[in-house]
């Protein structure tokens, strides 16, 4: 699930490369790429070089302003703790359950990445499970939650974006996924309000969630993206000391040149 690929940051073209031969394989759904040095400045040189892997979206969002208005038309948004800014999971240094980024957004790209500027913290690993595992964990755990999933409709909804689609869907010999339980519409019915529930619940508490659940803790200068269908990714919780602690820029991407 997880492949990892090592930079320089004066030869990145080689790195992409790699990284493209593996995105080619579908089992491989989580990339991490690692700095033999971190460059200075993080953001600007992920993207000079997007151009070697990748098509970045301008879905940014300020978390500090209006949560209902659309993107601001920004590629990159800030994955930072800082208390000054409440009630969003980027900003704080709690647990965030396991979701999908697109869940809300039509034609959300292939990917999100996140690219590290300083994590001197204790936890705050990104975490991440494959959709397959997950599906076999329900079918074994809980296969009425999975026949729920597989079958009722839910409607996403924020930033004045609505999806509708199920939360799990087969196709390609391979399990998709579109799920974020603070992000579902208000008007679901009281039917796939349970389901929803029932669902944030069991990935939050069942242990075998838990030990199929891979950690992925950055250093300054690496990266993280992931195929946001085909994977759920979330971040344990963590101590900081001060703002910024744990600082990365994330944008969605359509992986490939």
């Amino acid at each position: 699930m997880i492949v990892k690929v090592k930079y320089n940051p004066r030869s990145f073209q080689d790195c992409a490369e790699e990284l493209l031969d593996l995105w080619s394989c579908k089992s491989n759904k989580v990339f991490v790429i690692e700095a033999e040095h971190p460059p200075i400045n993080v953001k600007n040189f992920y993207f000079e070089n997007f151009k070697y892997f990748g098509n970045p979206f301008p879905l940014g969002e300020d978390a500090s302003a209006d949560r209902n208005k659309k993107s601001d038309g920004s590629i990159w948004f800030e994955v930072r703790n800082d208390v000054s800014i409440p009630n969003a999971y980027r900003h704080s240094t709690e647990a965030q359950p396991l979701h999908t980024d697109g869940s809300y957004i039509p034609n959300f790209p292939s990917s999100t990445i996140m690219a590290c500027v300083n994590n001197a913290v204790r936890g705050g690993e990104t975490t991440f499970i494959d959709s397959i595992k997950l599906f076999e964990i329900l079918d074994f755990e809980d296969p009425n939650l999975l026949d729920q999933l597989l079958n009722e409709t839910f409607t996403h909804q924020r930033s004045s974006l609505t999806k509708k689609e199920k939360v799990i869907r087969q196709s390609d010999n391979d399990v998709y996924l579109n799920w974020n339980y603070f992000c579902l519409a208000k008007i679901l019915n009281e039917k796939k309000k349970i389901i929803a529930k029932n669902f944030y619940k069991f990935l939050k508490e069942n242990k075998k969630i838990r030990s199929a659940t891979h950690f992925v803790k950055l250093k300054p200068g690496d990266s993280v993206f992931w195929r946001d269908e085909l994977c759920l990714h979330g971040r344990n919780s963590f101590v900081a000391k001060n703002s910024s602690d744990r600082f990365l820029w994330k944008c969605a991407i359509d992986i490939g040149k």
